[in-house]
């Protein structure tokens, strides 16, 4: 009967457990990779969103100035459906354990885009749309490089992680090469030494030490000096 011996089985059982850990760095690093690649689509569409509304705020209130009321008020639900998206997305840009509790809706844009849109229905004061005007290029302004800031800081995180997973794989794989050359010498040297069925010194084996202890006993005889 071939008994396993238990050294070799904790040196296979390793294998196996840095294999596993192995693969599993290399899949959650591929998933990573695909998951970065549809976040930095999806938050350039954020951030795009963000300063088309900045632009399209300004470009409202400039042809309300140069007089053409109809063309600034057909624009004003393009406006309304750009900001029904970002608030509907924006909340993507959070990431995890770090802006939970973060609004990044742009409700003070929002809140200064109504009191434009109200002045221009009711064609109230022009100063007033003229203020209002600068004070939401400077919140859709600010709101803007906020979320390019946050988009940027997870890329790199996200870069970071993936980074970090490989190179655990690098050195999984370092370590596995090392368990498999020295279960491969050892291999070697078992079946150099012993028989595969009884498990115990083999024939060439014992002739080895035989000749070894003969010479011993001719080099140091029994009773000599």
């Amino acid at each position: 009967m071939n008994n396993i011996p238990t050294d070799k089985l904790s040196v296979s059982g390793k294998m196996m457990s840095k294999l596993q850990l192995l693969l599993f760095s290399l899949f959650v690093g591929f998933l990573l990779i695909i998951y970065e690649s549809s976040k930095e689509t999806e938050y350039a569409k954020i951030v795009n969103t963000s300063g088309t509304i900045r632009g399209g705020i300004q470009r409202v209130v400039k042809l309300y100035f140069a007089g053409d009321i109809n063309k600034a008020t057909s624009l004003i639900p393009e406006i309304d459906k750009l900001f029904t998206i970002l608030d509907r997305s924006v909340d993507s840009l959070k990431f995890p354990l770090l802006d939970e509790d973060k609004n990044l809706k742009p409700i003070a844009v929002k809140r200064c885009w109504e009191e434009i849109k109200e002045e221009i229905w009711q064609l109230k004061n022009e100063k007033k749309i003229l203020n209002l005007s600068e004070i939401c290029w400077f919140e859709a302004d600010r709101q803007t490089a906020l979320y390019q800031r946050l988009a940027t800081r997870n890329i790199k995180l996200i870069n970071y992680l993936i980074i970090g997973l490989f190179s655990a794989a690098f050195l999984l794989l370092f370590w596995l090469f090392r368990l498999v050359k020295n279960e491969i010498a050892a291999n070697l040297e078992a079946r150099a030494n012993y028989d595969p069925l009884t498990g115990i010194l083999n024939r060439s084996t014992f002739a080895r030490l035989y000749n070894l202890l003969s010479r011993d006993k001719l080099a140091h005889p029994l009773g000599g000096s």
